[in-house]
């Protein structure tokens, strides 16, 4: 029987992950779909990062200090939508902004699979544009 959710999940996977260091799992991933292995192929999509995951470790990583010492603009910001001091307004549409170019700094140094985070940040960035 074919299994819809899965293949979704495995063609999302494909293209999250494409030219990046998860690229093999995803590809065992299909294998294992293609041939019935559906079980293994749900496993080894388990072992991807989330968006949540990609998200929490370029967070910690602006939270280090830059090479003066300095706490970075953008980690004020985004600490203040952690805490839920700033949940709308311009201040918060600036940090999802900021966020996102630091998305593309990321990817630029060649990890390709924070386009994730900035489909997330793009999605998000859409919704409060789309409220106003």
């Amino acid at each position: 029987m074919y299994n819809s959710d899965l293949f979704s999940k495995l063609v999302i996977a494909e293209k999250n992950f494409k030219d990046t260091s998860y690229r093999s799992i995803v590809e065992n991933a299909k294998r294992k779909f293609d041939t019935g292995y559906e079980n293994t192929a749900t496993v080894l999509l388990t072992t991807l990062p989330t968006v949540e995951s990609l998200l929490k470790k370029l967070v910690e990583k602006l939270e280090k200090s830059d090479a003066k010492g300095r706490v970075r603009p953008v980690c004020r910001t985004l600490q203040l939508i952690a805490e839920k001091k700033l949940v709308e307004g311009d201040s918060f549409l600036k940090g999802l902004f900021s966020l996102g170019t630091h998305t593309l700094i990321e990817m630029e140094q060649g990890h390709k699979e924070y386009r994730m985070v900035l489909n997330f940040i793009y999605e998000r960035i859409g919704e409060i544009l789309y409220s106003r």
